[in-house]
């Protein structure tokens, strides 16, 4: 009689006999047994595939559509101390989702500065920074953070106000950017 090898079992069946390896080929559905090589990724029918890199060796990733970028600048003067003056508006669709990307300002006069939500006749700061002496600018960076969701009715607006606070009257620029989701 012939000598039959024995098939070395290396993975657990739960019962301790353990099982061997079944092979398994790209495009193989999952439940058709087992395989040593680590199946991460499937396919849209639900079926195991091995990624295909690009010549870099990079996984190729299509992202999908990140939202629609609205923004504004202005240069506005104020009216008076301590009087809002309103330096760049972007308006918003009703009922949509907004993320704030940045927002700047800049005057050489000391000014305190809002970042607010319009919905209908309500007003809602969403941030505030302040620029003056030695620090006539100040750049949110890529904010991100402030989610803004605009109302069904009315006037829906996202404005950058700034109030001079002191000295003769300066010019104050603004910039703010923000995403609408899709």
């Amino acid at each position: 009689m012939a000598e039959v090898a024995e098939i070395f079992r290396v993975l657990d069946d739960g019962t301790g006999a353990g099982e061997p390896l079944v092979k398994k080929e790209v495009g193989d559905a999952p439940g058709t047994g087992n395989g040593l090589i680590g199946f991460s990724f499937v396919d849209s029918s639900g079926n195991v595939v091995l990624p295909m890199l690009n010549a870099s060796g990079q996984l190729p990733v299509t992202l999908g559509t990140a939202g629609t970028p609205v923004s504004d600048e202005g240069l506005a003067t104020p009216a008076g101390l301590n009087t809002d003056t309103t330096v760049c508006t972007l308006t918003l669709v009703a009922s949509a989702v907004y993320n704030i990307q940045f927002f700047t300002g800049s005057s050489f006069k000391p000014c305190i500065w809002r970042v607010e939500q319009t919905d209908d006749a309500t007003d809602t700061v969403r941030a505030r920074f302040v620029t003056g002496p030695g620090d006539y600018n100040y750049s949110s960076g890529n904010v991100d953070c402030i989610q803004i969701t605009a109302g069904a009715v009315g006037t829906q607006e996202i404005n950058l106000i700034a109030q001079q606070l002191r000295g003769g009257l300066s010019d104050m620029h603004g910039t703010i950017c923000a995403t609408q989701l899709p």
